[in-house]
């Protein structure tokens, strides 16, 4: 079983324990801080402070309590029942593409994104050929 790239990773608290090899991009500043608490020292892991779309930038994550809601995309409707959005923070956007150069041997993604999966795969093109 090769590497699994998580997008989107929060807290990583479903990973806690795990021998799998694992690449995982978090992009909000708090939730990447818990994040490095619960993965950081582990061998197998590596922890990526950067969101992942379609191009290059900089972007405007929409915080939202419970912080594991919050997305790139700009919330068009009421949010579900306990989710309230709070603010914003600006984040750096780099692509799955640019974040594989020099990193092989990952066969699963999983994708966390809040909506924004598509932009996500948009930049991913040449890694999914792989």
């Amino acid at each position: 079983m090769g590497g699994l790239i998580h997008v989107g990773g929060w807290h990583g608290i479903e990973y806690i324990g795990t021998e799998r090899r694992l690449l995982v991009f978090e992009p909000q500043r708090e939730a990447f801080a818990r994040l490095k608490l619960n993965l950081g020292a582990l061998p197998n892991v590596e922890l990526v402070n950067v969101a992942l779309g379609a191009e290059e930038g900089v972007g405007v994550m929409h915080t939202a309590h419970p912080s594991h809601s919050s997305s790139l995309l700009t919330p068009r409707q009421a949010p579900a029942d306990g989710v309230t959005f709070e603010g914003t923070e600006a984040v750096s956007i780099t692509t799955l593409d640019r974040a594989m150069q020099g990193r092989e041997g990952y066969d699963e993604l999983r994708i966390d994104t809040q909506g924004y999966e598509l932009e996500v795969l948009r930049g991913a093109r040449r890694t999914l050929e792989r």
